[in-house]
């Protein structure tokens, strides 16, 4: 039903936009709606297909936020170290694990993970053979 009122809406509001097409300039919101139109008119056609892009927004926040701060980074290294480290507590965060106690076990346990890195990856991290090598 709800599905059907948005079609509805996008329709009419095509059909108001698309006799201007050769007016709109390339700069025109309305010239980047009707280029995308497919993929902003998908969620009426694909089950499941989110109404919002939120969690794509949340992820680029974090690299925002990154870029914002590299900017006092006091050389290139530094700025490196940090892109790693934010990367590295990500992916721990997508994973459901604590970045704090994955970062001090990598280091406590630095010998272990250059022999088997794969064995120390945050999606692996929570695995009772990792646990227990890492206290």
């Amino acid at each position: 039903m709800r599905a059907q009122r948005i079609r509805k809406a996008l329709s009419h509001f095509a059909a108001v936009v698309t006799p201007h097409c050769r007016s709109l300039t390339i700069i025109s919101p309305f010239f980047g709606c009707l280029v995308q139109w497919e993929g902003l008119t998908r969620f009426l056609t694909v089950a499941g297909a989110p109404l919002d892009n939120n969690l794509c927004e949340r992820a680029l926040k974090l690299a925002a936020l990154n870029r914002k701060n590299s900017l006092f980074y006091k050389t290139q290294r530094g700025a490196a170290t940090g892109d790693v480290l934010m990367s590295i507590i990500k992916t721990c965060a997508l994973n459901h694990r604590n970045g704090w106690e994955y970062l001090l076990a990598a280091v406590r346990n630095e010998r272990l993970v250059g022999r088997d890195p794969t064995r120390w990856l945050p999606c692996r991290f929570a695995s009772d053979g990792v646990r227990e090598q890492a206290a």
